[in-house]
């Protein structure tokens, strides 16, 4: 994530890119890996492209900061024009939920304030069966060996 983040930085130097990256484990498994680093592009790209974004702040932690079985949540937040009033999914963002959906996660896309975009990943970090996260409201999910 750091190296992809430091690409952009060295690519786009008229752009602020902030990363605010928790305590994490070296890995969380390939597809879940994947999953982030694809995440983060997709979120970059859109907020420069479609958002005119002069800042982009990533963030990646664990829902518990202490508690590194929790799930990971991803956000990635901009200051460009915001949503139109029209917004639908893209390919990219459609794929993304796909994946997201496929391992009991989740994926929020809001206005941020005062203006841009703040997409939101909630990314369980394991599955298996019997196994259960909390969401956001605290509920808990069941997964049934769910994969990507």
């Amino acid at each position: 994530m750091n190296k992809l983040l430091r690409e952009y930085r060295q690519r786009y130097p008229d752009i602020a890119f902030v990363d605010r990256i928790g305590t994490l484990q070296r890995s969380y498994g390939e597809e879940r890996d994947l999953l982030l680093y694809r995440a983060v592009q997709e979120g970059v790209t859109n907020a420069m492209r479609h958002g005119r974004a002069m800042k982009i702040v990533v963030s990646l932690r664990h829902r518990s900061p202490d508690d590194i079985t929790t799930p990971l949540v991803l956000e990635i937040e901009d200051d460009g024009v915001g949503l139109s009033e029209n917004f639908e999914l893209g390919f990219g963002l459609t794929t993304m939920k796909m994946r997201l959906q496929a391992c009991g996660g989740s994926l929020s896309i809001d206005g941020a304030t005062p203006k841009g975009v703040l997409i939101r990943l909630v990314v369980p970090t394991e599955t298996g069966n019997g196994q259960t996260f909390p969401d956001e409201a605290g509920r808990t999910l069941q997964l049934e060996g769910a994969s990507l």
